[in-house]
C-alpha cells in the first residue's frame, strides 16, 4: 500500500528570515510559520490557539524567501514531514519539520484572522496566485 507525506499551510513568518549555507554548500531558510484556530471554550468564551510550525526552504526559494519576506508576511507553503534526529550535550533530539516543495508569496497584504470563522483572510485571492517551484523563478511577480 502507497503512503502519502503532503502538507499545505498558511501562516505568517514568525521571525525574519535569514539565508544560510548548508555544510553540502546549499542555500537554506528555516523560520517558523504561525498558524490560529479559534474557538469557544465550555463557558463560552472565544479562545484562539497558535500553533508554531518550523519550515525548511532550500535553494532558489529560501534565496526569494529571505529577500521578499519579513516577520509577519503571510505564506503558503506546500511540502512534506521530514524528521531530524541531532544529538545535543550527550542526549538525542528529535524535530519534524515541514520541508517546502513550493512556496506562494502574498505580496502587499496584510493577514488579518476572522474572528467569526478563525481563518485567514487577505486581500488576495490564494487561488489567484501562481506556486513557486524551485524550477519556476518566473512565477514569481513582485509589484
Amino acid at each position: 500500500m502507497g503512503s502519502i507525506n503532503r502538507v499545505m499551510i498558511l501562516g505568517v513568518i514568525g521571525q525574519q528570515p535569514e539565508l544560510k549555507t548548508s555544510r553540502g554548500g546549499k542555500p537554506y531558510v528555516s523560520l517558523s510559520l504561525a498558524t490560529h484556530k479559534r474557538f469557544k471554550d465550555a463557558d463560552g468564551n472565544a479562545k484562539r490557539d497558535t500553533q508554531w510550525h518550523k519550515v525548511m526552504i532550500w535553494g532558489k526559494n529560501a534565496e526569494l524567501c529571505s529577500t521578499y519576506c519579513e516577520k509577519g508576511s503571510p505564506l503558503y507553503v506546500e511540502g512534506h514531514l521530514a524528521t531530524y534526529v541531532r544529538e545535543e550535550n550527550g542526549r538525542s533530539q528529535t524535530q519534524i519539520n515541514i520541508v517546502a516543495d513550493q512556496i506562494q508569496f502574498i505580496p502587499g497584504s496584510k493577514m488579518a484572522l476572522s474572528s467569526e470563522r478563525g481563518e485567514f483572510e487577505s486581500i488576495l485571492s490564494i487561488s489567484s496566485l501562481a506556486p513557486l517551484r524551485s524550477s519556476d523563478e518566473s512565477a514569481l511577480a513582485l509589484n
